[in-house]
C-alpha cells in the first residue's frame, strides 16, 4: 500500500555525539591552510574512532598521508590510551 502511494517509512538512526566542542582547551590554528602539498610524507593527518563490538568498544587510530591518502600507520586497541597509540606509531 505504501509503495502504491509512493511513500516510505522513516528509519530511526541512533546517533551518538562523540565530539565536545564546548571546552576551554586551547584551539590551535591550521598550520597547513595555505600550504601546497606536492609529494608524499610532507603532511600527515591523524584520527581516532571507536568500533562497537559484542562486549564494548575497540579503538582505531590511523595516520594518513595527505598527498597519497595512504595509511602510514594504525593502532587498534581496547583501552582508549592516546599516549600509547602515539608511541605505537613512533615505533612503526
Amino acid at each position: 500500500m505504501m509503495r502504491k502511494m509512493g511513500i516510505q517509512g522513516r528509519i530511526k538512526h541512533q546517533y551518538i555525539t562523540t565530539t565536545n566542542s564546548k571546552h576551554n582547551n586551547k584551539i590551535y590554528s591550521n598550520l597547513i591552510k595555505d600550504k601546497m602539498v606536492t609529494s608524499i610524507n610532507q603532511v600527515w593527518c591523524a584520527d581516532i574512532t571507536y568500533i562497537r563490538i559484542l562486549n564494548g568498544f575497540i579503538y582505531l587510530a590511523a595516520i594518513i598521508d595527505i598527498y597519497s591518502r595512504k595509511i602510514v600507520g594504525y593502532a587498534l586497541g581496547k583501552p582508549y590510551l592516546p599516549n600509547l597509540l602515539l608511541l605505537h606509531f613512533l615505533w612503526l
